[in-house]
C-alpha cells in the first residue's frame, strides 16, 4: 500500500515542480482516501489546484488499487480544461496516454483507456446506468461539489449506491471524494456523514489581498433581477467599472455577467470606453513626451485619454464553441491586456489566467422547471453571498488586487445558492435512476444529500409513464423503450419524438429531427420581431423558426433571424447528429408530428370562439397567430399564462393516432 506522508513527494512528481497551495494538504486526502471509509470532503478555495493536484497525485499512490480515477465537471469546458492542464504538467497530449475527457458531444481518449477520466456529470450518469457498480474505476472525485447543480446531486447518490453494489459483488471499495471551493460547515458536516463518515480536509490555498469596492450605491440586485432596471444599465455599468479596472491595476479583468446577451451589450460598450489602437499608440506617445527633460516653451501636446496598453475584448459563456472557449481561459499575447466578460462559468469552475481585477454584477442565470415549456428555463437571479466571495477570490491569486461591486453595499443577499434540484425539472434524472434498475418509488429512500421535492419526483414519474417509458412487466422498473430512452443525450421527452418520428409531411414542410432537438433545447428563440421600430412578440409558429434555422423560405415583415443563435442550434443539432442513432439522426418529418410526440398531452383542438383552443386534459389556451388558427389541431410546446407561445399544425389524421393510445 501506499505511504502517508507520500503527498508531498506525489505531488512534486505528478506536477512537475509546480507549487500549487492543496499540495500541503494532499497526504491527508490520500490517507483519508486508502482507509475506511474510503472517503473525503476536500474544501479548497478556486485555484488551489485540487481539480490538477488531487488526481495526479493518485495516478502516482502505490495505494490506489488497479482501475480508472474519474474526474467530474459540472460543465463541458471545465472537464476540457482540466485534461488539458493535466496532461501538459504530465509532459503528454490529451488522449495519448494517462489523461482524457467525454463529455456530451466531444471525447478524446487513449486507444487503451486513460487512466485520469474527467467528464461531466451526465456522461458518468450515463456510465452508471450500464454500470452501476462502476467495475474498472478506482476512484470518482466530484469536482466543483458546492455547485450542487441536479447532475452533481444525482451523481454522488448513484456513487454512493455503487459503493453498496460493490460491496455486494466482491470488488473493491469505490474511493471517493467531494472536492468543493465553498461549502457551508453544517453542509461539509452532513456531506461528510452522508459518506459514511468522510474524511474532512481544508486547504486555506493562497490568495493575496482583495480590496472590496462598492461603486453603483444606488443599484439593487432585486431590481436588476426582475427585469426592473433600464436596459442596458448593466452593460453601461460594468463598462464604466471595467475602464476604472484598468486604471487601477495592471493585470487583466474579469466581469461577471448572467448571460450570453448581456455580454455581447457589455463587450460593446467597454470597446466604446477603450482608446482605439491609434489613439492608445498616440496616447503613449504623448506620456513618453510630457516625461522628457524641460526644453524650452512650445506647443503642449494635447491632453490625451488615459494610456490603458493594448486591450483585447474576450466573451466566455456556453454557448461559444469549444475552440473560442478554450481561447479565452489562456492567457492573452504578451504585451496586451484582456477584458474577460464571462457567465459563472468562470466563478470557480475554471480559472481565467492573468486576472487582477474582478468586476461584479452581481447577477446570474438560475435553471428552474417552467411548466410553460415542460423543461427546464433559466432565469436571471441575484447571486448569493458565497458566490460574490468567490468572484472577489478571483482577483487574489497573482497579487493584491480588486473587486467592484455594482450594487448596493447595504444590500443583504441571500447567504448561499439553493441546490437546483429542489427547483429543477427531474424527469431525466429519473430515468437515469430508473435504468439503473432502482423502481421509482425507491427514490426518495436513496442516499440524498437533500432529498427531491416529492411533487417533483411526482411530475416527473408522470411524464415517462405518459411516454410510455415505465413499468415493464418483467420486473425492470423501464420498458424496452424506457431503455432507448435511457441511452439518447437528450430530455425524455425530445428522446421519444426523436425515437418515434412522425409521417413524412401532412403540411408541406419537414422537420430534422436533431435541428429541432437542439431548437427546444434553447431557452432563446432564434427569431427577433418588431413592429414600428419597436420589439414586439414573435409569432408562435414553429415552421418560422425551422426557415431561419435553415435560412431558406420567406418570413414576415418586422421577422428577422438573430444569426448567433441560429449558428449555435446549427452547431449543438451537428454535434447531437454524432450521438444519435444514424436512422434518426437524419429523419425528417412533419414538425406538428414531432412536437405532439413531445408533448402528447399538449395536442389542442380548436374550440367555438376564433383562436380558442382545447387541451387534451380539458384546460384552454388561446392561440393569436392568424396563420395557426385555421387548423383544427395543433400541437403546442409552450404555453405562457394560458397563451400559446410556440406551436405547429397537425393533421386531422395525425392527431387521431396520436390521441387513441392515450
Amino acid at each position: 500500500g501506499g505511504r502517508a506522508g507520500s503527498g508531498n513527494r506525489l505531488a512534486r512528481t505528478a506536477l512537475g515542480g509546480v507549487d500549487l497551495p492543496v499540495r500541503e494538504v494532499l497526504d491527508d486526502v490520500l490517507v483519508g482516501l486508502r482507509k475506511q471509509p474510503h472517503a473525503v470532503v476536500l474544501v479548497a478555495p478556486p485555484g488551489a489546484g485540487k481539480t490538477t493536484a488531487v488526481p495526479l497525485a493518485l495516478l502516482e499512490d502505490d495505494g490506489m488499487p488497479d482501475g480508472a480515477i474519474v474526474v467530474t465537471e459540472p460543465r463541458r469546458v471545465a472537464a476540457r480544461a482540466a485534461a488539458y492542464r493535466m496532461a501538459a504538467l504530465r509532459g503528454e497530449r490529451v488522449g495519448e496516454r494517462a489523461v482524457g475527457y467525454r463529455t456530451r458531444f466531444d471525447r478524446s481518449v487513449a486507444p487503451s483507456a486513460s487512466r485520469i477520466d474527467v467528464v461531466t456529470d451526465g456522461v458518468l450518469a450515463r456510465q452508471l446506468q450500464t454500470d452501476p457498480a462502476l467495475p474498472g474505476v478506482a476512484a470518482v472525485l466530484l469536482d466543483e461539489f458546492h455547485e450542487r447543480g441536479p447532475g452533481s446531486d444525482l451523481v454522488l447518490t448513484l456513487c454512493l449506491h455503487a459503493r453498496r453494489a460493490r460491496l455486494t459483488a466482491g470488488l473493491p471499495p469505490l474511493r471517493l471524494a467531494a472536492m468543493s471551493a465553498t461549502l457551508a460547515p453544517v453542509l461539509v458536516e452532513r456531506l461528510a456523514e452522508l459518506m459514511g463518515g468522510a474524511a474532512v480536509v481544508t486547504s486555506e490555498g493562497r490568495s493575496f489581498r482583495v480590496e472590496v469596492r462598492h461603486v453603483e450605491p444606488s443599484r439593487r440586485l432585486l431590481r436588476a433581477s426582475k427585469g426592473m432596471a433600464a436596459r442596458n444599465e448593466l452593460e453601461q455599468a460594468v463598462a464604466k467599472a471595467t475602464r476604472q479596472a484598468l486604471r487601477e491595476t495592471d493585470g487583466d479583468v474579469l466581469c461577471f455577467l448572467p448571460g450570453e446577451p448581456e455580454i455581447r451589450r457589455a463587450a460593446k460598450a467597454v470597446k466604446e470606453q477603450l482608446p482605439s489602437e491609434r489613439a492608445e499608440e498616440r496616447a503613449q506617445q504623448a506620456k513618453a513626451q510630457r516625461q522628457k527633460p524641460f526644453r524650452g516653451f512650445g506647443a503642449a501636446p494635447p491632453a490625451p485619454r488615459e494610456a490603458l496598453g493594448p486591450v483585447d475584448v474576450v466573451p466566455l459563456h456556453g454557448s461559444l464553441d469549444k475552440e473560442a472557449q478554450d481561447l479565452a481561459v489562456q492567457p492573452g499575447p504578451r504585451g496586451r491586456r484582456r477584458v474577460v466578460l464571462a457567465t459563472n462559468i468562470a466563478e470557480a469552475s475554471i480559472t481565467v489566467e492573468g486576472v487582477t481585477a474582478v468586476v461584479d454584477g452581481g447577477l446570474r442565470r438560475v435553471s428552474k422547471f417552467s411548466r410553460s415549456s415542460g423543461f427546464d428555463t433559466l432565469e436571471t437571479a441575484a447571486i448569493s453571498q458565497a458566490s460574490a466571495d468567490q468572484r472577489a477570490g478571483r482577483a487574489g491569486r497573482l497579487r493584491d488586487g480588486i473587486c467592484l461591486r455594482l450594487w448596493s453595499k447595504d444590500e443583504k443577499l441571500q447567504a448561499a445558492d439553493v441546490p437546483a434540484i429542489a427547483q429543477v425539472d427531474l424527469t431525466s434524472m429519473v430515468l437515469s435512476i430508473a435504468a439503473c434498475g432502482i423502481p421509482p418509488p425507491e427514490i426518495a429512500r436513496l442516499p440524498w444529500l437533500d432529498v427531491p421535492p416529492t411533487k417533483s419526483l411526482e411530475h416527473a414519474i408522470g411524464v415517462l409513464r405518459l411516454l410510455g417509458a415505465l413499468d415493464a412487466a418483467d420486473g425492470d422498473p423501464l420498458s424496452a423503450h424506457g431503455r432507448e430512452l435511457a441511452k439518447l443525450p437528450l430530455h425524455p421527452r425530445l428522446g421519444h419524438m426523436a425515437l418515434l418520428g412522425g409521417s413524412a409531411t401532412s403540411q408541406g414542410e419537414a422537420a430534422n429531427v436533431a435541428e429541432l432537438c437542439a431548437f427546444l433545447e434553447e431557452d432563446r428563440d432564434v427569431l427577433r420581431s418588431s413592429r414600428g421600430g419597436q420589439a414586439a412578440p414573435a409569432s408562435a409558429d414553429l415552421r418560422l423558426r425551422l426557415r431561419a434555422l435553415r435560412g431558406s423560405g420567406t418570413l414576415p415583415e418586422g421577422v428577422r433571424p438573430v444569426p448567433d443563435r441560429c449558428a449555435h442550434v446549427r452547431r449543438s443539432a451537428e454535434a447531437l447528429r454524432g450521438q444519435l442513432p444514424s436512422r434518426v439522426a437524419a429523419a425528417s418529418a412533419d414538425p406538428g408530428v414531432l412536437l405532439a410526440r413531445a408533448f402528447p398531452e399538449r395536442v389542442a383542438r380548436r374550440g367555438a370562439a376564433r383562436g380558442s383552443y382545447v387541451l387534451r386534459d380539458g384546460s384552454r389556451c388561446t392561440v393569436e397567430d392568424p396563420t395557426l388558427c385555421e387548423h383544427s389541431f395543433l400541437a403546442i410546446a409552450r404555453i405562457r399564462r394560458s397563451k400559446a407561445t410556440l406551436a405547429a399544425p397537425l393533421a386531422t389524421a395525425d392527431a387521431a393516432s396520436i390521441l387513441l393510445p392515450l
